[in-house]
């Protein structure tokens, strides 16, 4: 069995979530959500990213390509997984985001009050992948939602 090297020891003993990419990473937080940190399955440390809030819910895009987090705070952003670079900022939701999933084109998070938000694709013209869509040219791209 492998581990994942460590230049902090501390980040080893202190991992909450960990998501595995099919393109050949593992994305793993930290206790509390302080800190994300993307690995090749292969051990090498290719970025590290603290935040200011913690992460409570963590998906992949189906192309594998795009990082989606949700945050304690209820705020919600799609990311670059390679380079961090933020794809679309959404509009946060009222409460702690405990689930992402991507399904029929849109984004579904579900919140710590039982709450369905429901995110529509942005409507951009350049396809990033099915359930976000990005247009390079315009930046970052901001989302609203509806509750389901």
């Amino acid at each position: 069995m492998n581990t994942l090297p460590s230049r902090r020891a501390s980040i080893s003993r202190r991992i909450s979530q960990v998501l595995l990419a099919d393109t050949g990473y593992a994305i793993l937080s930290c206790a509390g959500g302080s800190a994300l940190h993307l690995y090749t399955l292969n051990g090498h440390l290719v970025w590290t990213a603290p935040l200011s809030a913690g992460v409570s819910s963590l998906a992949l895009s189906p192309c594998q390509t795009s990082l989606l987090c949700g945050f304690d705070d209820g705020h919600l952003c799609a990311w670059s997984l390679h380079d961090r670079g933020v794809l679309a900022e959404y509009e946060p939701c009222p409460a702690p985001i405990v689930c992402l999933v991507i399904a029929d084109g849109k984004l579904l998070a579900a919140t710590a009050r039982a709450e369905l938000i429901v995110y529509a694709a942005p409507a951009t013209h350049v396809v990033l992948c099915p359930g976000i869509q990005v247009n390079p040219t315009a930046g970052v791209i901001h989302v609203g939602f509806q509750r389901a």
